[in-house]
């Protein structure tokens, strides 16, 4: 595993966190695992209601006190705090993980086939930096995984992407552009795999 110094995780540049050999950020990697573990991955609800406050406090905190690592317990925390602290990593990015290139993102989604969609998203996906091409596939990959258990979690594909619709494409006026972002998050479930092989993404490994 790489290591940085430093424990923060929640607003932290990309660049600063501790990854994985995979080059994921070990706080994202550390929770998607537990996600797709066996019997939270099926939890019915997933991503579908805010956790308890206090649950979520109490999980943040170990998580900034760097219990990414392996030391905090997830399975003392109910699925919907664990969710909720994924979806504030993304949104508390301090830059978007789509960097400079949020207009030519949304110019993607209105290519009028879908594999010239896909091509321009594996173009713009080689611009960014490694960590942000390398976490928007993960994330992209691991929703995938998710998804196969939609019969028993009850999570669907645009629900999910509504959800991380504005945290994972931010762009300069952050609640706009919602069914350009939904439909690109789409084509990176759909595509992930054939993505993540176009830009050297690694995949999962189930869940890290």
């Amino acid at each position: 595993m790489k290591k940085k110094s430093g424990r923060g995780c929640f607003g932290a540049p990309l660049a600063d966190l501790p990854r994985e050999d995979s080059g994921v950020p070990m706080p994202v990697a550390f929770l998607f695992r537990h996600v797709l573990s066996d019997g939270v991955v099926t939890y019915n609800g997933l991503f579908g209601a805010p956790g308890e406050e206090g649950q979520v406090k109490k999980l943040r905190a170990g998580l900034e006190d760097g219990g990414y690592d392996g030391g905090l317990e997830l399975s003392a925390f109910k699925p919907e705090a664990i969710c909720t602290l994924l979806l504030a990593f993304f949104k508390e990015l301090p830059e978007p993980l789509v960097g400079g290139l949020y207009a030519s993102f949304m110019q993607a989604a209105k290519h009028p086939k879908e594999d010239l969609q896909v091509a321009e998203l594996k173009a713009l996906l080689r611009q960014l930096p490694e960590t942000n091409r390398l976490l928007i596939v993960y994330t992209a990959t691991c929703f995938h995984a998710v998804l196969q258990h939609e019969d028993k979690n009850n999570v669907t594909k645009r629900m999910l992407a509504q959800v991380f619709a504005h945290a994972l494409i931010a762009g300069p006026e952050p609640q706009e552009n919602i069914r350009d972002k939904v439909k690109l998050i789409v084509l990176l479930i759909d595509h992930h795999s054939d993505i993540a092989a176009a830009v050297g993404a690694p995949g999962t490994r189930k869940a890290g």
